[in-house]
């Protein structure tokens, strides 16, 4: 499990997962700054792992995101305020997934 894996992982660096993410603490924010500290630690593994083993989501995701923006656009649905939204969530996604990406590439 995701959460679980990020408590050990925060545990065994020590670090202290803020009180309004207690709930997620497989949260990207987090996640995306823990790989930030390996990659500054210059242990590029274990920033490696993280991104294998926690982004592998995002293209699914994104294609989720598609698909509902798709079914937003039929002449019945209601799209405006829910397909801007659904569009920027996809933007979001791509920029992160592209970003992930290119990161593990650098890595390597």
């Amino acid at each position: 499990d995701s959460a679980q894996h990020m408590r050990a992982l925060y545990r065994a660096l020590e670090l202290e997962v803020p009180m309004e993410f207690c709930a997620m603490p497989d949260h990207v924010t987090l996640m995306t700054e823990v790989v930030a500290l390996c990659v500054d630690a210059g242990n590029h593994e274990a920033a490696l792992a993280l991104l294998s083993e926690h982004f592998d989501w995002l293209d699914a995701y994104e294609q989720t995101l598609l698909a509902h923006a798709a079914a937003l656009s039929s002449p019945s649905a209601r799209p405006d305020e829910l397909a801007r939204a659904l569009a920027h969530g996809r933007e979001l996604a791509v920029a992160l997934a592209a970003a992930v990406r290119d990161l593990s590439v650098s890595l390597r």
